[in-house]
């Protein structure tokens, strides 16, 4: 038997022999590792030839997914970085006043309102009964204008009325003092107002 497969063995048999081990043995390692985007049909990968999770932000190229690819109602709040969402990224009158929170503004987010401080004094008398006088305050930050809003940060005796006019020039308030108190106006002494100016 062993002289029987000795004498099978001639050199053209052995060298076949190796060819097809060595063909076998590495030709699928060296397949596998060499398949590059040449060897890629184009349009040929489909979805379920990707294994799920396996593209990750790193693979997509930036810019690279546009709002048609995105789903409806897709994107949620959680997926938007705090201060992501700028002035340019809205619509135009996209925010209504339902989608502002009550008492959530300030004069601060009116355009062109400031709010100014200052003090007034009057001498007692200084306006008769049943009678009105403009007088000037000085608003630092008022500009001639502008409309304006005063309000006094303290007590008025009782029939006493104290309301702005406009601003005829930067930094003075018009304003009316008027006594329909039915007796002599009692003294104004370092009285804090606030007022508030419009552009």
């Amino acid at each position: 038997m062993v002289r029987l497969l000795l004498r099978s063995f001639t050199f053209s048999n052995v060298c076949s022999f190796l060819a097809l081990t060595i063909a076998l043995g590495t030709g699928t390692a060296y397949a596998a590792n060499t398949i590059g985007s040449d060897d890629i049909i184009d349009e040929s990968i489909q979805g379920i030839d990707i294994k799920n999770g396996q593209v990750r932000s790193a693979d997509i190229l930036n810019g690279g997914v546009g709002s048609v690819d995105l789903g409806a109602d897709s994107v949620s709040a959680t997926q938007i970085a705090d201060g992501a969402v700028g002035t340019l990224d809205l619509g135009g009158n996209a925010v209504t006043g339902a989608k502002v929170a009550n008492n959530s503004l300030t004069t601060a987010d009116i355009a062109g309102a400031d709010v100014n401080g200052g003090h007034v004094s009057f001498t007692a008398g200084a306006v008769s009964n049943g009678r009105c006088t403009q007088v000037d305050l000085s608003i630092g930050g008022a500009k001639a204008g502008e409309g304006v809003v005063l309000s006094t940060q303290g007590a008025l005796q009782n029939g006493i009325v104290l309301y702005a006019q406009r601003v005829p020039v930067d930094g003075h308030v018009t304003a009316d003092l008027c006594n329909f108190s039915g007796t002599t106006m009692a003294a104004i002494t370092d009285l804090a107002v606030r007022v508030i100016t419009f552009g």
